[in-house]
């Protein structure tokens, strides 16, 4: 029997790869095969205790994110939106206004601008989009003169930039648009109660989420269902789509998925009001995502979480001698961002063959410019290459497939076959509605594994993403967290933790160099979660992999760290040598 046809389901390769990587090792019980349904816990575990005094939202979620300002996130009812819409002219005067009033200076050739929302502080975020890439040093020395609070993080790890946020007072800028008496969103039909009942509840703009769905001509922009561009991948991908579970589904009107930019603090209030909206199937706050790796030390001279000394190790040198170098896969980090011009990354990385890198257009009309390796999701950044948020993505890809062929460094656990990495930047902003769109875009682009080493809350959004995925054969990984708890003990997914919750997910938790859970030596709170969720345990203490210091430079750092992201990489690697 061919190896393809073995990986009918998730279940099937949590199996194999328990064998590889002594699953449970740490002693924490594999899952049950009558364990509820994601049916019974999306979205009913998203109760949030609510503190209207200080208009702040808390998750209820143990080390869980809070909900992020001035953002929310929609499903609307078909009936209320446009498949075939023209997008509205630029209001230059308004621009060149707006950049004034925010210290923006005319020489950095603002060609757009975007409100991106209410910040935590009370003020008002504006993204300005320029003609061409522009030293990050001369956009932060122009912006500084003028006194303008520019976001640095958004910049951060980058040389150059097309794009820049700042933050400034809301209602100096108020005045400054002439706008009519109820916005118009161009995505809706002309005659949806939906434009009166946005505007009332301070919605600036609205985007789509999922951004492989719009095809856009100029200013024309057509929508395509979500369920075509899965039945395109199945035919694209046909031995991926071999590996589907029969019963896998497809969520629908995932097309209609919406980000809502807000020009509000009360986000509890506009929530409220959207839930019982006639034409809003679906309504939530969006969180930010969280990635799970405790502290790290530089240089460490041995990879013992590949070699298997004395045992608790993946023998990875076992596996690579019985898989063939031929054997291909391509593995999606979806994370802050990979260092694509590293030295380890030389002949690892995913490209698109239908994309020209750089010339500004939608080659293999899929939704996204410049896509050539990967994207950067929310629309973040310059298209090419994918923003480098840090360097916890360089980390994560480097485990999975760091080339193992030239003698320098590390090996990744897939690095000698002919495995590739596709790139998906979460970018600095590293969202949950982000996560979703990035997930989505790897499954249409051809991912075998989509990698998640992070935790987020359980949207049911992210949830419909990944169930998607595995309707068209894909297979997902995430880490259990590093909240040193027991996740759903006695079945009670209240504090579980997700995507490795989710049963569509492999949950790796992470053990040490005796095959005991990894728990941090210094800090009680810091240690890998553990529970009836978890799928596998592979290395996750004292594990070396790659990292780099400096934008500019191409020769990797030796790092060393621990946490269950690491762990969710093994189980990566490994899974892209089994498919």
């Amino acid at each position: 029997m061919a190896p393809t046809r073995l990986l009918q389901s998730a279940t099937t390769l949590r199996l194999l790869l328990s064998v590889i990587l002594c699953a449970c090792s740490a002693g924490a019980p594999g899952r049950q095969a009558d364990r509820r349904g994601p049916e019974t816990f999306v979205g009913r575990f998203a109760d949030l205790t609510l503190d209207r005094a200080g208009q702040r939202v808390r998750s209820r979620f143990p080390d869980g994110p809070n909900p992020l300002p001035g953002r929310l996130l929609v499903k609307i009812d078909p009936a209320e939106v446009l498949y075939r819409y023209k997008l509205p002219p630029t209001d230059t005067i308004a621009l060149e206004r707006i950049a004034a009033a925010s210290g923006v200076t005319k020489d950095l050739h603002v060609t757009a601008v975007e409100e991106l929302g209410s910040t935590a502080a009370g003020k008002r975020s504006i993204r300005f989009q320029m003609a061409e890439d522009t030293s990050v040093d001369g956009i932060r020395h122009r912006l500084a003169a003028s006194g303008a609070a520019l976001r640095q993080d958004l910049l951060a790890s980058a040389s150059k930039a097309r794009q820049f946020v700042v933050d400034v007072p809301r209602h100096p800028l108020a005045a400054l648009v002439v706008r009519p008496p109820t916005r118009r969103y161009p995505q809706l039909r002309s005659t949806s109660s939906l434009h009166a009942i946005f505007d009332r509840v301070g919605v600036m703009s609205i985007q789509r989420v999922f951004r492989s769905a719009e095809l856009r001509s100029g200013a024309q922009v057509k929508v395509r269902p979500v369920a075509d561009l899965l039945d395109d991948a199945r035919r694209a991908f046909r031995i991926r789509a071999g590996r589907a579970p029969r019963d896998a589904r497809i969520p629908d009107n995932m097309e209609n998925w919406f980000l809502l930019r807000l020009d509000t603090t009360d986000l509890v209030s506009a929530l409220d009001v959207l839930r019982h909206t006639s034409g809003i199937q679906e309504a939530s706050y969006d969180y930010a995502v969280v990635t799970h790796q405790a502290d790290a030390e530089p240089d460490f001279s041995s990879q013992w979480a590949l070699h298997g000394v004395p045992q608790w190790g993946i023998s990875a040198r076992q596996a690579w001698a019985v898989t063939p170098a031929a054997a291909s896969a391509v593995v999606a980090v979806v994370d802050r961002g990979i260092k694509e011009d590293l030295d380890e990354f030389s002949g690892r990385l995913w490209s698109n063959p239908d994309e020209i890198a750089g010339n500004g257009v939608d080659d293999d009309n899929n939704g996204y410019v410049d896509d050539a390796t990967g994207i950067t999701v929310e629309g973040q950044g310059s298209p090419y290459p994918p923003m480098l948020a840090g360097p916890h993505g360089v980390m994560v890809a480097g485990l999975i497939a760091a080339n193992s062929l030239n003698g320098i460094r590390m090996a990744g656990v897939a690095g000698g076959a002919n495995v590739r990495l596709m790139n998906v930047s979460l970018g600095a902003a590293s969202t949950c509605a982000g996560a979703a769109e990035g997930v989505l875009y790897a499954v249409l682009e051809g991912a075998d594994v989509v990698n998640m080493s992070w935790g987020t809350v359980p949207e049911g959004l992210l949830w419909q993403a990944i169930q998607a995925g595995v309707a068209g054969g894909a297979t997902f990984v995430a880490s259990a967290g590093n909240g040193n708890q027991r996740v759903a003990q006695n079945y009670n997914l209240e504090f579980a933790h997700y995507p490795s919750s989710w049963p569509e997910v492999i949950s790796v938790g992470a053990t040490d160099g005796n095959g005991h859970r990894w728990v941090d030596a210094t800090d009680p709170t810091l240690g890998s979660n553990y529970g009836v969720t978890l799928d596998l345990t592979a290395p996750g203490k004292d594990v070396l992999t790659i990292s780099f210091s400096s934008p500019t430079q191409t020769a990797a750092d030796s790092f060393i760290g621990s946490g269950t992201s690491f762990s969710a990489a093994i189980v990566s690697g490994a899974a892209a040598l089994l498919l």
